[in-house]
């Protein structure tokens, strides 16, 4: 009985320290390596969550860091601005996940911020509402938030889709009774709660996480686009909850008279398996063959070279699924090549034949290359 009394004293002992440490560290940078993530990431109803407005600080992107400016709206910009209601002129939206926020990138080196300048030589405003972890839920209702509760001016939108959105879909958000998107319930409160308030639990958590990013390989995630399993547990749900969310934004800009083109992009795993058909293209493509909105697909690009080792050095960030400056450059000469600012040009004119392109150009379906030279769309980033 004694032994047994001294090794419950021993326990309760150290709870109270590991408890008590962690009560202490947990409000200090130690603690957090995302602190300073944090301090511009913010929950945002309707939408779930966006980020803080007229922010201009040093954000970090596991070992990088990079500056990060947002505008009046919360957008990811080359400065910290006022955006007005509306503009002089045409304004184009892109929204998507963390690729089009650019983490780890600078602005002007993303493709937003690249198409934003060369763009804007013609008249065309870019802005960018694209965050980590947005799916097409969020589309839908950030839009629909910009339109109708603050009333932006919005001429075009540009959507950037790629299969994490059919998990996001699936596993992590929905619309409330309002309307609104929350977070689907979780299955691991506890374990959350108990990793926040023990400190043996955070580290081992924290070591989990620094191991899987330095010892990533791009391919070692089965995902709903080769996997049956993963198929049948969330990769068709995920499917038809996003196409009924694109469904509701494509009604929504109609009804106003604003455009709408969708880009697919690989992960890094499908250009491993040189995936050029994925069931990611396939939905899309017949998605918005069916609806008449314009589709850029940038999976031939990025296979592009025989070697996906060759394409995942120079156009990934090494350990990351995200684009280097190198990628976000090569996405935003693959559209403008492509036909992007003729494709919104046309809208605009309300159905009037666009600019004959002159050189070579992409195919909006398929991606493919330009023989030589620089494309007709092409233009320098700032300070090149």
């Amino acid at each position: 009985m004694s032994r047994l009394r001294d090794v419950l004293f021993g326990c309760a002992v150290y709870l109270s320290l590991d408890i008590g440490a962690a009560q202490v560290l947990k409000h200090t940078s130690m603690w957090d390596p995302d602190a300073v993530e944090r301090r511009y990431r913010k929950p945002v109803s309707p939408y779930h969550h966006g980020l803080a407005e007229n922010v201009n600080l040093m954000g970090q992107w596991g070992s990088i860091r990079y500056p990060v400016r947002t505008n009046s709206l919360g957008f990811r910009d080359a400065e910290v601005r006022t955006i007005p209601l509306r503009a002089a002129g045409p304004r184009v939206v892109l929204i998507g996940d963390s690729f089009t926020e650019g983490l780890g990138v600078p602005y002007p080196d993303t493709y937003a911020g690249i198409l934003d300048h060369c763009l804007g030589r013609s008249g065309l405003q870019v802005l960018n509402a694209g965050v980590m972890s947005y799916s097409p839920s969020i589309y839908y209702r950030k839009l629909k938030y910009l339109l109708e509760d603050i009333r932006l001016q919005i001429d075009y939108v540009v959507v950037a889709i790629d299969l994490s959105d059919i998990r996001d879909e699936a596993h992590l958000y929905q619309l409330d009774s309002l309307g609104n998107v929350v977070s689907r319930p979780s299955q691991a409160k506890l374990l959350s709660l108990l990793k926040r308030n023990s400190l043996l639990l955070h580290v081992a958590d924290l070591v989990r996480d620094a191991a899987r990013a330095r010892w990533a390989d791009p391919a070692r995630d089965t995902d709903w686009t080769e996997d049956p399993r993963a198929y049948e547990e969330h990769g068709a749900k995920g499917l038809a909850l996003a196409a009924a969310r694109m469904d509701q934004l494509l009604s929504l800009l109609r009804d106003r008279r604003i455009g709408l083109a969708v880009i697919v992009y690989p992960y890094p795993n499908e250009i491993l398996r040189r995936d050029s058909s994925s069931p990611q293209v396939r939905f899309w493509g017949s998605w918005t063959a069916t609806r008449g909105v314009p589709f850029f697909n940038l999976f031939p690009v990025f296979m592009r070279s025989p070697s996906a080792a060759t394409v995942l050095a120079n156009d990934f960030i090494p350990h990351d699924v995200h684009w280097s400056a190198r990628g976000h450059r090569l996405v935003a000469e693959t559209l403008l090549a492509a036909g992007l600012a003729d494709t919104i040009r046309m809208q605009l004119s309300r159905g009037e034949a666009p600019p004959r392109p002159q050189g070579g150009a992409f195919s909006r379906s398929s991606g493919t290359q330009p023989d030589s030279g620089r494309s007709h769309g092409e233009c320098e980033r700032p300070g090149q």
